[in-house]
């Protein structure tokens, strides 16, 4: 899948192989493909700031592999839905359901608690992963042909 990125433009995907972007450095007008809005929510300066980085110009916009932004998001993420189920295991219905567990087998919650430890160890084990790879996209240098292009269009780099 590829997204392109245009200044003052909303973010567009189409549902391509991202092997069309070394194409599109050949001089294939990825333009032509079908693109339609995205849906969620990303943040436009990571957005730009991974678009200049790995992507290529197209008439219109700059084009990368979606799986990049996907990529940079991760860790964001992964804390997210961490944090989610940290709040449904809070719920009243949750915690009375484990009350009465416990007692007819004791130490349930005890349990509970060792299992979302060890939970908890995996997510950050995760999240540290996903930070070093989020860190090694973005240390890739802006390209100075695509900044350029970017700020002549009306695009701001943040």
């Amino acid at each position: 899948m590829l997204y392109r990125v245009q200044p003052g433009s909303e973010l567009m995907w189409s549902d391509t192989d991202a092997s069309l972007v070394d194409l599109a450095r050949e001089g294939i007008d990825l333009d032509l493909l079908e693109w339609r809005p995205v849906q969620s929510e990303h943040r436009h300066a990571d957005v730009v700031a991974l678009a200049l980085r790995h992507g290529t110009k197209t008439g219109t916009g700059i084009v990368f592999a979606a799986q990049l932004l996907s990529e940079s998001e991760r860790p964001q993420k992964l804390m997210q839905d961490y944090e989610n189920l940290r709040k449904a295991s809070g719920d009243p219905a949750i915690q009375a359901a484990d009350a009465r567990r416990e007692q007819v087998s004791p130490g349930w919650i005890e349990a509970g608690k060792k299992s979302d430890q060890v939970v908890w160890e995996s997510v950050r084990a995760a999240v540290l992963d996903a930070e070093k790879r989020a860190a090694e996209l973005m240390s890739r240098p802006v390209r100075e042909d695509l900044a350029a292009w970017w700020q002549n269009q009306g695009g701001i780099i943040a």
